[in-house]
């Protein structure tokens, strides 16, 4: 038997996507996974994808409409879209720019700006926001991927207080350096020390999320919690 809880995740076909769609199925979660169009599509029969232009507002809010309508409701809204470009930013070409932007961060406004209405309707609801430890360091030859980023961060926070009445919490789950051990961006001369001595799983990641949706920390809200073997310590 589920749990009645519905949940969406937006991303662009990372290796996280996958393993929240396959966190919320165990939880027993009715799960939607909204993908970039430029993705590979992760098709499972555990949940329903769609993949569409996730910058484009008509798309995002045909997408939700849809999800809205056959389901009833939206519980929880999880998004990690991650483009990353290496290019320093003296080289950078204003269609870098808008692409990492567009992907990083206004596709993160919109799924929000057009899922909120329903959250707000039902009075209750989790958005998890997933960035980058990038979104604080800052990358080598990664601004533009910085600045979005850490432009989520700041737009996390000001939703966080705007939805607060609504039972609506939004918070931030920062990741570190996760996955099969290659750097997202070469490292500048002083390289990197992760404290915990390895390389994190995206399963690491996904606990944190799974927690911030539940119950068990409903007084939370506007926070970033930083999953990163203490790569960067706030």
């Amino acid at each position: 038997m589920g749990t009645g809880k519905v949940a969406i995740v937006m991303g662009t076909g990372g290796p996280i996507d996958a393993a929240l769609a396959r966190a919320f199925a165990q939880e027993q979660i009715s799960t939607e996974l909204i993908e970039h169009k430029t993705s590979k599509p992760i098709v499972s029969d555990q949940w329903r994808t769609t993949t569409i232009d996730i910058t484009n507002e008509g798309d995002v809010r045909q997408a939700i409409q849809a999800i809205a309508k056959k389901r009833q409701k939206v519980d929880y809204l999880v998004t990690c879209p991650d483009l990353r470009l290496q290019v320093a930013a003296t080289d950078l070409a204003d269609p870098q720019w808008e692409d990492s932007t567009s992907i990083n961060l206004t596709s993160i406004f919109l799924i929000c700006k057009h899922a909120l209405p329903v959250m707000i309707k039902q009075r209750f609801g989790r958005i998890v926001n997933v960035t980058s430890v990038a979104a604080h360091t800052g990358a080598f030859r990664g601004a533009a991927y910085s600045a979005a980023k850490a432009a989520t961060l700041g737009f996390s926070k000001a939703l966080a207080r705007e939805v607060a009445d609504y039972g609506i919490t939004v918070n931030l789950v920062s990741a570190g350096l996760v996955g099969d051990g290659s750097l997202p961006f070469r490292q500048d001369s002083e390289g990197t020390s992760i404290p915990l001595g390895r390389f994190g799983r995206w399963e690491e990641v996904v606990e944190m999320v799974v927690l911030l949706v539940s119950d068990r920390v409903s007084y939370v809200t506007g926070q970033t919690i930083h999953v990163n073997g203490g790569l960067f310590m706030p």
